[in-house]
C-alpha cells in the first residue's frame, strides 16, 4: 500500500543480532563478577564456619576443673569427694534441680558394688529465676563447690565407676549434659582410691586425682 513502511527483514535480523550481542556480554559480565564474588563468599562461608566451630569449643571447653578424693565412713561406708572448680563466668546448675530443667547427676555404673546412700553440695548454693528458661527456677554455684556422695559397699573386691552429668549456663548459652566418668578401686587395706574413667593410681592409701573438661 501506498505510503506505508514494510518491515525490512534485514532491519529486523540487525536488531535482533544486537540484542543478542547485548544479551551475551550481559551473561559474561554476570560470569565474571560471578568467579570473583563466589570464591570471597566461600572463604567467609569458611571462616563463619571455623568461628561457630571456636566458639562451640570455647562455649563447652574449660568450665569445669574436677578433683576426685575419697574418705571412709564405717566399715562398709565411704564418701566419695568431688569438687569442681567452676570458670568465672559460668554457673554449674546444682544436683538439687528438677529432671525436667538443666541439671547436674552424679550415678554410679549399674555393675558397680555400691549404693549411693545421699548426696550433699558444699558451697554457695544460689536461687534466682532464669529468662532464658521462662523464668524458671534454677538453683546453681558459682566459682567452686564440694559435692559428697554417701555411698553403701558391698563388695571390696570390685571398682567403684560412675560419672557426673552436668549443666551450666552462661549469659544466654546452655552447655551440656557433659559427662566426667570416674573410677575408685580399694587398695590392700580397704582404702578406696580415685581414678577417672579406666584409669588407676598405683599409689596407697587415699588419692586425689584431677581433670579438667576441654
Amino acid at each position: 500500500m501506498s505510503g506505508v513502511s514494510q518491515p525490512n527483514d534485514n532491519n529486523i535480523s540487525v536488531k535482533t543480532s544486537s540484542l543478542l550481542q547485548g544479551a551475551r556480554l550481559f551473561f559474561n559480565l554476570f560470569l565474571n563478577r560471578m568467579r570473583r564474588i563466589v570464591p570471597f563468599l566461600l572463604i567467609n562461608l569458611v571462616l563463619l564456619l571455623h568461628l561457630q566451630h571456636s566458639f562451640a569449643q570455647d562455649s563447652a571447653g574449660n568450665i569445669l576443673h574436677w578433683e576426685f578424693s575419697s574418705s571412709r565412713n564405717g566399715d562398709s561406708g565411704y564418701i566419695l569427694i568431688l569438687q569442681g572448680k567452676i570458670q568465672k563466668g559460668w554457673k554449674l546448675f546444682s544436683t538439687t534441680m528438677r529432671d525436667d530443667l538443666p541439671n547436674t547427676r552424679i550415678t554410679l555404673d549399674s555393675s558397680a558394688p555400691a549404693m549411693i546412700k545421699a548426696i550433699e553440695e558444699k558451697g554457695t548454693l544460689q536461687v534466682r529465676k532464669e529468662p532464658l528458661l521462662d523464668n524458671a527456677e534454677i538453683r546453681y554455684f558459682e566459682n567452686g563447690v564440694t559435692v559428697f556422695v554417701r555411698i553403701q559397699v558391698s563388695n571390696h573386691q570390685k571398682d567403684i565407676q560412675g560419672q557426673i552429668n552436668f549443666m551450666a549456663i552462661k549469659k544466654d548459652s546452655v552447655v551440656g549434659p557433659q559427662t566426667v566418668p570416674f573410677r575408685f578401686y580399694f587398695d590392700a587395706v580397704g582404702n578406696l582410691n580415685a581414678g577417672i574413667g579406666g584409669l588407676k593410681k598405683s599409689e596407697g592409701g587415699s588419692q586425689m586425682l584431677k581433670t579438667d573438661i576441654h
